[in-house]
């Protein structure tokens, strides 16, 4: 992941490629214009990063295993449906032999047969 918020925006194995006219990128007046406007690069990746770090997200693995970050809570908890509350939404899993095998402040991890996933 790039971070923003270090010395130099790039890692030292990238270098920044500079035009003809001096403007980084080849942009020409598109970049002087993001610039005058107070845009670059610096501010787009540290936007994307704080809209990434909030928003919920799901993963799953086959259909044996998911991962959930965001999360607010365990709404409920059985062999055959989780439902767990994110950030203005809801995600059920449905499945057999449904488990939640690593909890953490903000995430889980659900183990089992998940057969069905709805967001509400």
């Amino acid at each position: 992941m790039i971070r923003a918020d270090t010395a130099g925006i790039l890692p030292a194995h990238i270098k920044e490629r500079k035009a003809p006219g001096g403007n980084p990128g080849g942009c020409g007046d598109k970049a002087m214009k993001r610039k005058a406007e107070g845009g670059g690069l610096r501010e787009m990746l540290l936007n994307t990063q704080d809209a990434l770090s909030t928003a919920p997200c799901v993963e799953i693995l086959s259909n044996r295993r998911a991962t959930v970050q965001g999360s607010k809570g365990i709404l409920e908890y059985g062999d055959e449906l989780i439902r767990v509350s994110l950030s203005g939404m809801e995600v059920r899993f449905y499945g057999q032999e449904l488990s939640i095998g690593c909890l953490s402040r903000d995430g889980l991890e659900i183990t089992g047969k998940i057969q069905r996933l709805e967001y509400l």
